[in-house]
């Protein structure tokens, strides 16, 4: 670590320095040391909160630095800040990036990354489909991200992990905090393949209001997102949005979405997005080279429904429909429609009924 990196592990350590505050202050001055050499000036050159003036007065004290960096060096905790040259490329291009990444293991190759989200608590048909899918995205040398939360984030690191592959548990808190508690074993094995990362200080506890923090990261960490069974309102959906937001893929994660748990998947097939039920047209679609030979996952080797299959799945999923209702609505003609279901019927997605209607299966 150099000497200006220590400084801006000092800066963006005080309680209440969010990122944007944090560039606000290098605007001004010359560099986070001339910040905290002149930290008196601070708040007379940036507009702070009566909060973050306390705790900015309380950290420029030397007991202050040296509890700091004591407790880095004892936990064995690294850093990355936005002045080193290992700094994630993707998190660069994202709004208000993290000036300092705290990481535990080995930050692994991201040149191709892939978010996975959603519930804590998922069907077991969705934990192991999420499983399978992370195992057979892992092994194309996709690197995993996710947020070691229980349910369907444990899943995927733990599909990674299966394939040998790498993955990256973005925490909401501390590197060196494992949380949940009962992910300790999940925890040692990631740091075994891949790295713990976090933008909180080593010892920060949990709370409510760091997880949207990490979940942009998690979304800013990866090329492309995909959100398994989760709520409409859930923290996948925070992750979901950050990603959009950022110009992200996102791809719904097969599943039954008529189940309750999957509020998260339906609202993104009503909205376009391609439903996958396999790594392969992840692949494709990112330009990303297959491995030959390598062993299909849990997630299985049926083909992925593409963007039409998909909207087509959603209306289905409220009514049955005929072909000519279905193009009505779709804007689809009725040759290529016809094939379409065909091909959905073949996958056993959908069943031609008497009348000529269709219905999810």
């Amino acid at each position: 670590m150099t000497e200006q990196e220590a400084y801006w592990v000092w800066l963006s350590s005080i309680d209440g320095m969010g990122s944007v505050t944090f560039m606000r202050i290098l605007g001004v001055f010359e560099s986070a040391k001339a910040a905290c050499e002149n930290y008196k000036e601070i708040p007379e050159r940036v507009k702070l909160p009566q909060r973050l003036r306390e705790n900015l007065a309380a950290a420029a004290s030397r007991r202050y630095w040296d509890t700091l960096f004591a407790g880095i060096e004892k936990s064995g905790v690294k850093v990355l800040t936005r002045l080193s040259a290992e700094y994630p490329k993707t998190l660069e291009e994202i709004d208000n990036p993290p000036p300092v990444l705290y990481f535990k293991g080995t930050v692994p190759d991201m040149r191709q990354a892939c978010g996975m989200v959603g519930s804590r608590r998922p069907t077991k048909k969705g934990y192991v489909f999420a499983r399978g899918l992370a195992k057979e995205l892992a092994a194309q040398d996709v690197a995993i991200i996710s947020g070691m939360a229980r349910g369907v984030d444990s899943a995927c690191h733990e599909g990674a992990l299966l394939a040998d592959g790498k993955t990256v548990a973005v925490m909401g808190c501390g590197v060196d905090v494992i949380y949940p508690p009962e992910n300790v074993k999940l925890y040692g094995q990631i740091l075994e393949r891949g790295a713990v990362l976090s933008e909180f200080k080593p010892g920060e506890q949990p709370k409510p209001t760091n997880f949207p923090q990490r979940n942009r990261i998690v979304a800013g960490l990866s090329h492309v997102l995909v959100a398994g069974e989760g709520g409409s309102k859930s923290g996948a959906r925070i992750t979901v949005d950050f990603a959009l937001s950022q110009g992200k893929d996102v791809y719904a994660m097969y599943c039954d979405l008529k189940s309750s748990v999957a509020e998260l998947p339906l609202y993104l097939v009503e909205n376009g997005a391609p439903m996958v039920r396999s790594a392969a047209e992840i692949m494709r679609d990112m330009g990303w080279r297959m491995a030959p030979g390598r062993a299909a996952s849990e997630a299985g080797e049926t083909r992925a429904m593409d963007a039409d299959q998909s909207r087509v799945y959603a209306l289905l999923l409220r009514e049955s429909l005929t072909a000519d209702e279905l193009s009505g609505e779709l804007g689809i003609g009725i040759r290529d429609l016809n094939m379409l279901l065909t091909v959905m019927e073949l996958d056993g997605l959908i069943d031609a009924q008497a009348g000529g209607l269709y219905v999810v299966k």
